[in-house]
């Protein structure tokens, strides 16, 4: 999940609020969360300003430099896996 939450974000033209991340991956709201909630304790992402979503401030999340680097990465792994026949289902990726 956490790096499909990367490459997200390194696809998305502009930061991407919570729901946004969980509607491309059609994942759970609160998995989402708590993927993003270690990327940021690693340091890999950062809270935004946000956005207004129905009259409230809702932060958007932002790569950092390392988060690019590994998101890059992530990207090319799952690449090779799909080329391989080895990928793992989104659920089963840690």
């Amino acid at each position: 999940m956490r790096d499909d939450c990367l490459i997200q974000l390194l696809k998305a033209p502009f930061p991407l609020t919570l729901r946004e991340i969980a509607s491309r991956l059609n994942a759970d709201f609160n998995d989402v969360r708590r993927a993003m909630n270690g990327l940021l304790t690693e340091g890999l992402v950062y809270m935004d300003d946000g956005m207004p979503v129905r009259g409230t401030m809702t932060p958007t999340w932002v790569l950092t430099h390392g988060g690019e680097r590994a998101a890059h990465t992530a990207r090319v792994a799952a690449r090779n896996a799909k080329l391989r026949g080895t990928e793992k289902p989104s659920e089963v990726q840690g």
